[in-house]
């Protein structure tokens, strides 16, 4: 019971002491801060305009990406920006399959090609369909044989007028209607073999137009190649049935190639977009590790941000030339700093 009496002096007699030093600390900083008053009330009113208003430019500060510094992110991948899967345009029979998979190709080479037989024979009817047209098209026999026939039978009828004219009687009536009945029947024929001429003019453009359908149903039983790449995989054999849409073969394309990763979507966002990047990983060559570097740029950040890590994804297109970097490779990516245009001597 003494033992506790005695520690609760103690504790007192220490409260006590503390409550002193904070009391003394308390009043050194009123004089201080009294001594700052006397000092700011003293300055200038110029002095205190400068303060004000660069408070007020100022604004408040907010935290933001600094474009300076290089952003490292660490396990990125690389994936294919073409990777296409070719299809059947048309239904028919596999003639034949032109590459393997693992060989390379070049843009418009021809991949596939489906019997397209009947598709020759349908364009070589069209073509001489469009021949016999145009032929037509550029006839003009009936207009110059009915132009012929006016121009005699109006002579004719000249020598008839003129004959009444000297006999009176000679030619009658009669053949004189009959000889202008057959004057305006050769101008009609006139007018309707132009016409004709024309409607054979406009049946040449369909034949010409029915060709190049028929071109187009012949291009469609060959498959070609879009894109400069590599076979990846080959879906059909020669001599299968293949419906319109089925697919063919499976085509892609290392250069370029994409890389991939994620940023901190509460300090990065599109400004990122055209930064140049590098991208860094380890790979095997004759034994030994070797580090490779490839250069691009970033070419998408996304506008969706992660509601838990608030992590965003974005990705950069490598160039890959030499096609070192396959899909699924892992490295480092480097946001570099963003390039800096020169300013033209105007600015």
């Amino acid at each position: 019971m003494i033992g506790l009496i005695h520690s609760t002096c103690l504790v007192g007699e220490l409260l006590m002491l503390v409550s002193g030093t904070e009391l003394k600390i308390s009043n050194l900083f009123h004089r201080l801060a009294d001594a700052f008053t006397l000092r700011w009330m003293a300055a200038t009113p110029a002095a205190l305009a400068a303060v004000t208003v660069a408070m007020t430019v100022g604004g408040p500060s907010v935290l933001s990406a600094d474009d300076s510094n290089a952003i490292v992110i660490e396990n990125a991948q690389t994936v294919l920006v073409t990777d296409i899967t070719l299809a059947a345009p048309i239904a028919g029979r596999v003639m034949s399959v032109a590459v393997t998979e693992g060989q390379g190709i070049s843009k418009s080479d021809v991949l596939v090609q489906l019997d397209d037989r009947r598709a020759k024979a349908e364009l070589a009817a069209a073509e001489s369909a469009a021949k016999a047209a145009e032929l037509r098209s550029t006839s003009d026999v009936d207009q110059r044989y009915a132009e012929r026939t006016r121009e005699v039978r109006m002579r004719e009828l000249e020598q008839s007028i003129d004959a009444n004219k000297r006999y009176q009687n000679s030619v009658t009536a009669t053949e004189i209607d009959r000889l202008q009945l057959v004057i305006d029947q050769a101008g009609l024929s006139i007018e309707q073999a132009r016409k004709e001429l024309e409607v054979a003019e406009a049946q040449a453009d369909e034949k010409l137009s029915l060709v190049e359908m028929a071109k187009f149903r012949l291009s469609e039983y060959r498959v070609d190649s879009p894109v400069e790449g590599s076979v990846a995989e080959t879906m059909v054999s020669v001599g299968e049935w293949v419906e319109a849409g089925a697919p063919l073969l499976r085509v892609v394309s290392l250069d370029p190639i994409r890389v991939s990763g994620f940023v901190d979507g509460r300090v990065h966002g599109s400004e990122l977009k055209g930064r140049p990047v590098e991208f860094e990983w380890t790979q095997s060559i004759d034994g030994k590790d070797q580090s490779i570097v490839l250069g691009g740029e970033v070419t998408f950040v996304s506008l969706e941000v992660h509601p838990v890590n608030a992590q965003v994804r974005m990705w950069a297109t490598l160039r890959n030339p030499d096609q070192t970097a396959r899909p699924g490779v892992r490295g480092t990516m480097r946001i570099l700093p963003a390039v800096s245009k020169a300013k033209s001597p105007a600015e």
